[in-house]
């Protein structure tokens, strides 16, 4: 993995291109492509594909986004939106929710409809709930003349619907 970072950053220098992106989007695709061949070779997954344009696509962004909600704008790094206005790279969205907290990290995907959505990582500092201990558990039985019996012994009997709406 490090050897492919290495290289990306000699790829980098020597394509202009890649300077249009931001680095943490590079970074999390290599990050991606790393986990998706360490599952394939688990194992766990099939050889990783191409994304091809047909499919969903979607870029991260891990640094500096800045949403507007009384404008309902939201910036994105090195992301220019050219169609209004070319000074203002803030991007005009409807936003679902107000975050309260720390943005951390913004996911944008396009879907095969051509619509764009942005998933927006926000810490708010709140506490993690605690796991409630199991005080009781029950074993269940699906049988056929009783519906369910538990380890209890309760019996629930077959609601029997078909026999119900058979006269209808």
């Amino acid at each position: 993995m490090d050897e492919l970072s290495n290289e990306l950053t000699i790829l980098t220098k020597q394509n202009k291109w890649l300077k249009e992106v931001s680095k943490q989007a590079i970074g999390h695709s290599l990050q991606n492509l790393g986990k998706s061949f360490q599952n394939f070779f688990e194992n766990k997954s099939k050889f990783p594909k191409f994304k091809t344009r047909r499919s969903k696509q979607s870029f991260y962004c891990g640094e500096s986004i800045k949403c507007n909600y009384t404008l309902n704008k939201i910036q994105l790094p090195k992301f220019r939106y050219e169609k209004i206005n070319k000074k203002d790279n803030r991007i005009k969205c409807i936003f679902d929710r107000r975050s309260i907290g720390i943005i951390k990290s913004a996911t944008v995907c396009k879907t095969t409809s051509g619509k764009y959505f942005v998933s927006i990582l926000v810490n708010d500092f709140k506490e993690i709930p605690k796991k409630q201990p199991i005080n009781k558990a029950v074993g269940l039985d699906f049988g056929l003349k009783t519906f369910i019996t538990t380890s209890d012994g309760d019996k629930i009997n077959n609601p029997e619907f078909y026999k119900q709406s058979e006269k209808r």
